[in-house]
């Protein structure tokens, strides 16, 4: 009887205990629910808020996303605006037209840096990229040796190139002597400040000389940054944007100096509309193959209110 009593009394104290637990655990559940909905609640807040404020400093950092800022003012340009600039494409099926005068050059100074050739010119902006290259350098056992060249230079050489049709005609193209440790430097280096080596050994085919190593030709930063990073010369250089850039649809650039560029190429037959930033640092070139090049700094339009206007037309040709 005891024992039957003792069974049933287990039994009515398990049974109120197994529901006591029960609630218990239910409890904690939804706190551990509730909890947990409010720490996801927090990180969405969080994940929102940071994302506003990346978002924000990102264009801040990359003014190229917000074309909308730049005001654009149309230009008439001619057939003479491709054929000046600092993308002028000149070789053997490409002549030169020399300006009608050499406002454009400079004589080379003397320099504590590095070797020069006497009486050399080269083109002024050109020039001032190549004292910085050179100077960073830090071997003052390298010559910039060979730069500017016209048409009766050209002739005096024992040349296969022919008067007209040499690089060196634009002053933008020079020579420069040094070790191999030297040459190492400007081939990993040179597009920092806005050369590239013109005479790969691989390019041959594209620019008809396999043996000038030591030729180094100014393009300007952006130009130099991408062909660089693409393995392309010039002459491939052109013809990409000649195939695959337009007013409408520009190359973005990020350049070795941090800044960012976009790059408009327009055809030029005749009398054609062009359009020109009016609150932006750009330069213009023509390509010598009937194009022309609009290259703006979206860094400088969004950091300064200088406007820089570099067109052919400023250096008028024959």
């Amino acid at each position: 009887m005891a024992n039957h009593e003792d069974r049933g009394f287990n039994t009515v104290n398990n049974s109120s205990l197994s529901r006591r637990d029960q609630r218990l655990k239910l409890q904690r559940m939804t706190l551990l629910l509730i909890g947990g909905l409010m720490v996801l609640m927090v990180v969405t807040l969080m994940v929102l808020v940071i994302g506003y404020f990346v978002s924000s400093g990102s264009d801040e950092q990359d003014p190229s996303l917000d074309p909308a800022e730049l005001v654009w003012e149309e230009k008439t340009v001619s057939a003479k605006d491709t054929l000046i600039g600092d993308l002028v494409l000149v070789n053997s099926t490409h002549e030169y037209t020399f300006p009608s005068n050499d406002a454009h050059l400079t004589k080379i100074a003397k320099s504590d840096n590095y070797k020069t050739g006497e009486g050399i010119q080269m083109d002024a902006t050109a020039l001032k990229a190549a004292d910085k290259m050179l100077t960073a350098l830090g071997n003052k056992d390298v010559e910039l040796k060979e730069a500017y060249r016209t048409k009766k230079m050209q002739e005096e050489l024992s040349s296969s190139t022919k008067p007209g049709f040499s690089d060196h005609h634009t002053g933008l193209l020079c020579r420069i002597e040094g070790d191999d440790q030297a040459q190492a430097w400007l081939l990993e280096n040179a597009h920092t400040y806005g050369f590239v080596q013109r005479y790969p050994a691989d390019k041959a085919a594209s620019t008809g000389v396999s043996s000038y190593a030591a030729a180094y030709r100014y393009v300007g930063i952006a130009h130099a940054t991408y062909m660089k990073q693409n393995n392309l010369c010039l002459e491939e250089y052109i013809a990409y944007l000649k195939a695959n850039v337009t007013a409408d649809k520009p190359l973005s650039i990020k350049g070795a100096d941090g800044h960012n560029y976009e790059v408009y190429y327009y055809a030029v037959s005749g009398d054609t509309t062009v359009k020109y930033p009016t609150n932006a640092v750009y330069t213009v070139s023509g390509t010598n193959d009937g194009g022309l090049v609009v290259t703006v700094d979206r860094t400088a339009a969004a950091n300064s209110a200088e406007t820089t206007v570099g067109t052919a037309a400023d250096t008028s040709a024959n």
